[in-house]
């Protein structure tokens, strides 16, 4: 049961302005809808029956903002029992828009409760996202989603308890993609997912999980590419089990290999779809015209690739013909393994980090150079009353209605700066002064060495 309150102290009376009404209900959410009609700002405030509901205590709830006549949201709220009573009211937030502190609620002598927020940028914070779809008839997926390889231990060592701080802190966010795969940590980040999976049962509903396979090592330990139809059933069956389902939403082949066609591999992971083991297909590391062969054969829900401010490969034909063809196109590193943030992990790391130490924008020269280079790109963002990683996100989002970023951290507040890109808007301007700070080829050292090149398809 939910009841929307406002008035006055007592809660008696619901103004007009507040009007809202449940529009779902399950034993573990309930989903509202409102519409706001002034000119105000307004923060939801949710109470559990005698406490606050403790995640939403943690991070704030969602804030609506209204410009000019009617404006709708909707907020998702988990309950922590089936029948907990949920309360939702909303207070007047008075600050002004350009506020770089932490200001009080001015409480509103017709409202109950008041409301502390995090810290304003040129935006109110929230935690309910927009949404995406992730292809043509897919489910609507936050626009930005959550890469699990950090679940692994590529960029330091990390364990479960993390991994699953990261998970809640996704469900209060409103990032719903969880993307893995088969080699991230060997299994290690999806038994994370799995666990957590297990340990809250509602969350699987919440969730939209994907994963991927291809990438093996033959009988000398050298990496090699499988496109089979029967390694890769094999290998989704052990990630079924590692994450405890029955079915995956999402499941890519990793990497294409020279050697299969792509409309081999196509049908074969197709054949996963027919199965009933994944709900759609995705592909990695492509280049446009493989997208292209494999989707004549079978539909292609997604394309994953390497994509941001400093990685603009994309931009040559792949982002475009995704958008042509209703694919979604998923952005991993999208700020640049660190680069692209105010706090880019510092040379004396790097060396205890393999992937990091071995790659060409890491490596000296080429290091301090990328770091001399970002430091207008981080003034830029703090003059725009934001975070550098946040700008990036937020510039990637403009790329087109079908690219999700999937940024990936062991830190929740790092993994937040990110998030907060999905509330900034951008104005043209704002975009051509990013270009200007970062110029298309600005980055100096390719993404990948010679071995690390291996698998993924250039093009251009």
């Amino acid at each position: 049961m939910a009841t929307v309150l406002g008035g006055n102290k007592n809660n008696k009376t619901v103004p007009a302005a507040y009007a809202g009404q449940i529009t779902k209900k399950s034993p573990q959410s309930v989903r509202l809808e409102c519409k706001v009609s002034t000119l105000h700002f307004f923060c939801a405030v949710l109470l559990l029956q005698g406490r606050f509901t403790e995640p939403l205590l943690q991070t704030g709830h969602p804030v609506c903002r209204a410009r000019a006549g009617a404006f709708q949201t909707t907020l998702l709220v988990r309950r922590a029992t089936p029948n907990a009573f949920v309360t939702i009211g909303f207070s007047r937030y008075r600050a002004n828009e350009s506020d770089n502190v932490d200001p009080s609620v001015d409480v509103d002598p017709q409202c109950g409760y008041s409301w502390r927020t995090r810290k304003t940028t040129n935006r109110l914070a929230g935690n309910i996202l927009q949404t995406r779809k992730l292809w043509r008839d897919g489910p609507a997926v936050g626009c930005v989603g959550y890469g699990a390889m950090s679940f692994s231990d590529i960029y330091g060592a990390t364990n479960e308890a993390e991994s699953h701080a990261i998970l809640d802190a996704c469900r209060d966010l409103g990032v719903t993609y969880i993307d893995s795969a088969n080699i991230y940590g060997m299994g290690k980040s999806e038994n994370a997912i799995g666990s957590y999976l297990r340990a809250n049962p509602s969350a699987r509903d919440e969730f939209v999980i994907a994963t991927k396979a291809s990438i093996t090592s033959d009988a000398n330990g050298n990496r090699v590419i499988d496109n089979s139809a029967d390694y890769l059933e094999a290998e989704l069956d052990k990630s079924l089990e590692r994450l405890g389902l029955d079915c995956v939403d999402l499941f890519y082949a990793h990497r294409q290999n020279p050697e299969t066609t792509p409309e081999e591999t196509a049908a074969n992971l197709g054949g996963l779809v027919e199965k009933g083991k994944t709900k759609a297909i995705g592909l990695s590391e492509i280049a446009p015209t493989t997208l292209r062969r494999a989707h004549a054969v079978y539909p292609i829900g997604a394309v994953q690739c390497e994509y941001s401010l400093s990685t603009r490969a994309p931009d040559l034909g792949l982002v475009q013909a995704c958008s042509e063809l209703n694919v979604t196109f998923v952005a991993f590193s999208p700020v640049g393994r660190s680069l692209l943030t105010d706090n880019p992990i510092p040379m004396e790391r790097i060396a205890e980090i393999p992937f990091l130490a071995m790659n060409p924008r890491f490596i000296e020269p080429n290091y301090s150079a990328n770091i001399s280079q970002l430091q207008q790109f981080r003034a830029l963002a703090a003059e725009l009353n934001t975070n550098a990683a946040a700008l990036a996100i937020a510039w990637l989002l403009t790329r087109g209605d079908h690219v999700i970023p999937i940024p990936g951290s062991r830190s929740v507040a790092r993994f937040k700066e990110c998030v907060d890109g999905a509330d900034l808007q951008l104005s043209t301007d704002d975009l051509k002064r990013i270009e200007e700070t970062l110029p298309v080829g600005w980055a100096h050292g390719d993404r990948y060495s010679e071995t690390q090149w291996f698998g993924p398809q250039r093009f251009c």
